[in-house]
């Protein structure tokens, strides 16, 4: 999604030549495209920093402590559990 909305970016980059008229008459969609980005990399940061890399560490040590799948199972679950 990040992608898309930088490729319009992008293409609106070409905006640069256009007339006072143009540009007002278009100011609201380039706003919205900008909060759209904001928005997209703001979620990412906190999926990859706030709720990945928390858990991160704690899954590696569980995988450490575990010989087959299904303790790491269970720890999958109580960690679920811990959430609610």
């Amino acid at each position: 999604m990040e992608l898309n909305v930088f490729s319009v970016w992008v293409q609106n980059s070409a905006s640069k030549g256009w007339t006072y008229e143009q540009m007002q008459q278009l100011g609201s969609a380039f706003l919205l495209r900008h909060k759209m980005l904001n928005f997209i990399q703001h979620l990412q940061y906190y999926m990859m920093i706030e709720v990945i890399d928390s858990y991160w560490t704690e899954f590696e040590l569980s995988l450490k402590e575990v010989s087959d799948l299904c303790p790491l199972a269970d720890c999958k679950l109580t960690a679920k559990a811990k959430q609610r």
